[in-house]
């Protein structure tokens, strides 16, 4: 009687979940090293995942041969290289509790697709290259003034600055930004910050283009750098660079209430977000996109040495790692950004940023509070709803925001490859 009842449960629960394949899609070509991406739609997402988050397990096969299963919280697979040819994968998701079948047949994923051996024999390839030809044009003049050139003619309609309010911001945002990024920069003062409701700092430090990057500041006045901004610029040098910040914002925004850091591939919709504001805690609040909370499991350290987010067990030796708000997008009310601040002998977890900022909350009883209004655009594609988005390209966000500005609906004309930044191809810029 008790296994019938657990049946129908299930059944019910996952009538309206189902399987599908982001990449590759069924009868597309592909490169021999194949990263699949997996969806999972739910249509109650928060019970879905309190009844299967820890148990399920997205289980696949390539041409017949099994591949290991993943937890839902990555949906990124790794299949290693394929021989050039047609070739066909399966993924199907399994209930670890008692081994059976989540879905009906219908509803698990299945695509057919053929392996090639340059990109521009690809779909996304060719197309890709196309989209960075049109990028490098779009692009040419900001370049070129950042080594020395003109000013863009729309430099006139750019604010210097970004908060313009009479009294103190309600929000400081720290941008974590590498120098030579002025692409990214230049998108968000023509989106997020031209709107003068929020104080945006990019925060970068030391690097070989000083000069540029004085220049630029000459200009703009939104630039953390030495001598005031002393620390290397680098992804290694993100947890010191998160300390510096927030060292910055409470000494120089003393009554300023929340203080933010993002990612340079983040559009906010500041008018959202100032609205909301009010309704958050002034104190111990720490806030932002949890996954701990949203696949309702725990993080598990990286333990490959070569992922860039490598943690070794002699710097972290736990299993499993604490719930954080994930580094893209995250607020701290103004107390927790002074502890940070004031102790500078806070250990880093490895190199994660985010990691780090968990554990030292945790020291003083802070817990992260999760958002389903901050997302990331790989993950969800482009989401209405979202007051924070990222791992958007500058063109992504440049077109949510004009759809924004033209009153109409923010994903409109949406374009995952043009818009949303695309870790299967890296191909370096010309230099200027």
């Amino acid at each position: 009687m008790i296994f019938w009842v657990v049946v129908v449960v299930v059944v019910c629960a996952l009538a309206e979940v189902r399987l599908g394949f982001r990449t590759p899609r069924n009868g597309s070509t592909v490169l021999r090293r194949v990263e699949p991406e997996v969806d999972l739609w739910v249509d109650d997402h928060r019970r879905f995942m309190a009844d299967f988050g820890q148990s399920a397990r997205l289980c696949c096969a390539v041409d017949g041969r099994g591949i290991e299963c993943e937890r839902l919280e990555s949906t990124r697979l790794e299949i290693g290289d394929l021989e050039v040819g047609e070739h066909r994968m399966t993924c199907v998701l399994i209930d670890t509790r008692d081994g059976s079948h989540l879905l009906r047949p219908c509803c698990n994923a299945t695509t057919r697709f053929r392996v090639v051996e340059t990109p521009l024999e690809t779909e996304d390839g060719a197309r890709f290259w196309q989209l960075k030809a049109e990028e490098d044009k779009r692009t040419r003049d900001i370049i070129a003034w950042w080594h020395g050139g003109p000013p863009p003619a729309y430099f006139e309609e750019l604010r210097r600055g970004s908060w313009v309010g009479a009294e103190r911001p309600n929000l400081v945002v720290g941008v974590k930004c590498s120098a030579d990024n002025v692409v990214a920069r230049d998108a968000m003062r023509r989106t997020w910050l031209s709107s003068g409701l929020v104080e945006v700092r990019f925060a970068i430090g030391k690097s070989q283009y000083q000069r540029q990057l004085e220049r630029e500041d000459d200009v703009f006045g939104d630039l953390l750098v030495p001598p005031s901004f002393s620390v290397d610029d680098g992804y290694a040098t993100l947890v010191a660079k998160t300390k510096e910040f927030l060292r910055y914002a409470v000494i120089e925004f003393p009554a300023t209430p929340f203080i933010m850091l993002v990612d340079d591939d983040v559009l906010i919709d500041a008018p959202r977000l100032v609205e909301a504001l009010p309704t958050l805690p002034k104190e111990n609040f720490y806030g932002g996109q949890v996954w701990a909370e949203h696949f309702n499991q725990p993080k598990l350290p990286q333990r490959d040495p070569k992922h860039r987010n490598f943690l070794p067990h002699g710097a972290y030796p736990m299993s499993e790692l604490p719930p954080f708000a994930i580094g893209p997008h995250y607020i701290l009310s103004r107390d927790c950004a002074e502890f940070v601040a004031s102790t500078p002998r806070l250990a880093a977890v490895g190199t994660l940023e985010d990691v780090s900022m968990a554990v030292w909350m945790f020291a003083i009883g802070v817990k992260p509070q999760h958002t389903e209004q901050f997302a990331n655009a790989r993950l969800f594609g482009c989401l209405l709803g979202a007051i924070s988005l990222a791992d958007l390209t500058p063109l992504g966000i440049l077109a949510i925001h004009e759809n924004r500005v033209a009153g109409r609906p923010a994903c409109e004309g949406y374009d995952n490859l043009a818009w949303v930044k695309q870790p299967r191809f890296k191909i370096k810029r010309a230099e200027s």
